[in-house]
């Protein structure tokens, strides 16, 4: 059974990673069932399928310096965010416990809360 602790401690480990930022504070915009704040987990590599792009976005979302947000399917997604190190590799237990800290992040309800301090 995965221990909400434990994804406490790893947000809290990656706090700085911009898509993480983005999750807790997506500026109050909403588009499309929470499209700032998508995450996938592919192995043990957690990343953003919303990624931030300066030209010719596919999804227009103001943020706070001029950038917008594009939606990659997961493999593209995953291949940008290691290049750019915008993703979060989850420990080897987490792995053998089937703990998706992707979900949990896109889903949970702490980190809701963390929102709603914003």
């Amino acid at each position: 059974m995965p221990k909400h602790n434990d994804y406490v401690k790893l947000l809290k480990a990656n706090i700085n990673k911009k898509f993480i930022q983005r999750t807790i504070n997506p500026d109050g915009k909403r588009l499309g069932g929470n499209k700032s704040v998508v995450t996938r987990q592919i192995d043990d590599i957690v990343f953003p399928t919303v990624q931030e792009f300066k030209t010719r976005p596919l999804i227009r979302l103001k943020t706070g310096v001029k950038t917008r947000l594009r939606q990659l399917g997961d493999q593209s997604a995953m291949d940008r965010a290691i290049k750019n190190n915008n993703y979060v590799r989850v420990p080897k237990q987490f792995m053998e416990k089937r703990m998706d800290f992707g979900r949990w992040l896109s889903n949970s309800s702490y980190v809701e809360k963390l929102r709603n301090k914003k």
